[in-house]
């Protein structure tokens, strides 16, 4: 997990500091989500939003209702920022 989770970390600096969200084919870890736990699921879902591809919406709402720790909410709205 801390591989992934340090992998993840440096996926999201780059979506969300360099703007990177567009190049990134997030869909071919899509169907592996149970694999990953509560803090790379939160990487994930931000990789979406930033992503802006409105898509995903469904899948990161899924995703907070299984961890409503979860900032979807902020998701969705970053989501649709970057549209």
């Amino acid at each position: 997990n801390i591989i992934l989770e340090s992998m993840f970390n440096a996926v999201y600096i780059g979506v969300s500091h360099h703007n990177i969200a567009k190049n990134i084919d997030i869909d071919t870890i899509l169907p592996k989500l149970e694999l990953f736990n509560e803090e790379i699921l939160d990487y994930i879902i931000t990789i979406m939003a930033f992503s802006g591809d409105i898509k995903y919406i469904e899948l990161i709402e899924k995703i907070g209702e299984i961890y409503p720790e979860l900032d979807v909410k902020e998701a969705i709205f970053e989501l649709k920022s970057n549209r």
